[in-house]
């Protein structure tokens, strides 16, 4: 702080600075007459907020850099580069605290993880009543974000680590598969590879309230982060003006897999795990559909061409009410794509913590359903599967982050 003292000295007309700098000689604030002895060309830098904020943010003293700079544009010096600075200084602040938040949340992960043991413990009400316990402590001690800004601008919300019943019962597939009769030819075995339903712990995530946007993926593509959207692989006059499916505020399909990775990770992210999406679809109190227990076919843009969702094709991005984690689209517009490869019987035999996939595979899974599918794949344990190279009109993604991902500077907002 002794730069600041010294461009308050200058900069004060009332002399105030200079005589509270004087007479603290003795606490070494920068004000001395040894600095007062050195070369002309030292002391005038000396007295040059500016200067100073440039000395400040090459010490990475954040603070300092951003108050200096606030001196500099008071006294008009060189306004346009101390605001420069003060942005970046701003900037690097935040992205301090948002690591420090990330290394409290994984802490707080690894403290529940270690006291639960997961896997010595059966899925029962005392585990997951103790699990939950301890994330409501951890929450409060912590006071960690319930939401986050990517620096594309995209809200996420955060999922506080804790466990879920992850799938569905055979009593649920029985139940989806009767409806599904009623409507038309059904095979029992595109429900199966939702069980068995099991108990699981997941660490601590954010996740996009939002399906990304036409506007969000054209910035990346702008900004030479991600390719040109194909329209032709996906369907003729897709893109012609008026369509929905080029709309700014519609959510982005035709894109393959490794395209969303692209994306994720340009904007300082990654996809998220099957696990993660269905947890984060099924909210903290596990309901069948993001909005509740029953069916109701106003919630969502589902298959119904329009009748009761006012959708014939794609709806912009949260044009339905948000699920109890503030997320929009959970259910219907477009399957999203997650990070895991499909395997049916993946849900018997993985983890009960963190599970991922398994590490190869044919077909990546997506999940959500889309404006052409009926309700049973509305349902937050609802699978499918997709090739990592097609590119649909159904098919779009959101982006996760991990806690250590917080302070990480994306690639979209890198220095030059």
């Amino acid at each position: 702080m002794s730069h600041i003292w010294c461009a308050m000295k200058k900069l004060s007309t009332l002399g105030v600075c200079w005589l509270l700098a004087s007479s603290l000689v003795a606490f070494s604030l920068g004000c001395s007459n040894q600095e007062d002895s050195a070369s002309s060309a030292n002391d005038e830098s000396a007295e040059d907020p500016l200067a100073m904020a440039r000395a400040a943010l090459a010490d990475r003293q954040w603070e300092d850099a951003r108050a200096l700079a606030a001196l500099a544009i008071e006294a008009n010096v060189e306004v346009e580069a101390a605001k420069q600075i003060m942005q970046r200084a701003v900037a690097e602040t935040n992205n301090r605290v948002r690591l420090e938040q990330g290394e409290a949340l994984f802490a707080a992960d690894q403290f529940i993880k270690a006291y639960v043991k997961v896997d010595s413990i059966d899925a029962d009400s005392a585990y997951g009543s103790r699990a939950d316990n301890l994330s409501m402590r951890i929450r409060q001690a912590a006071a960690l974000p319930e939401v986050v800004e990517r620096e594309t601008g995209e809200k996420m919300s955060r999922i506080l680590v804790g466990n879920f019943p992850r799938g569905s019962s055979a009593k649920e597939i029985e139940r989806t598969f009767e409806v599904c009769e009623k409507s038309g030819d059904c095979e029992m075995k595109w429900f199966e590879s939702e069980g068995p339903e099991r108990r699981i712990t997941l660490g601590s995530y954010f996740i996009d309230r939002h399906e990304v946007s036409v506007s969000q993926y054209s910035a990346c593509v702008a900004k030479g982060g991600c390719k040109a959207i194909d329209w032709e692989t996906c369907g003729a006059g897709l893109n012609v003006e008026g369509s929905p499916f080029a709309a700014a505020a519609s959510p982005q399909s035709c894109v393959s897999w490794s395209e969303a990775v692209t994306f994720c990770e340009w904007a300082g992210g990654r996809l998220p795990t099957e696990a993660e999406w269905e947890r984060a679809a099924t909210g903290p109190d596990d309901t069948r559909f993001p909005w509740g227990a029953t069916w109701n076919d106003r919630e969502a843009n589902w298959g119904d061409g329009g009748a009761s969702d006012g959708y014939e094709s794609l709806a912009p991005v949260g044009s339905f009410g948000s699920n109890a984690e503030g997320l929009f689209d959970m259910a219907g517009n477009v399957y999203e794509w997650t990070a895991d490869w499909y395997d049916p019987n993946a849900y018997g035999d993985s983890p009960k913590l963190d599970p991922r996939g398994p590490d190869a595979g044919t077909s990546k899974v997506i999940r959500g359903g889309d404006f052409t599918r009926d309700q049973g794949s509305m349902r937050g344990a609802h699978r499918n599967r997709a090739n990592p190279e097609v590119r649909d009109k159904t098919v779009g993604f959101r982006c996760a982050k991990s806690p250590s991902q917080l302070g990480k500077v994306s690639v979209a907002h890198a220095p030059k």
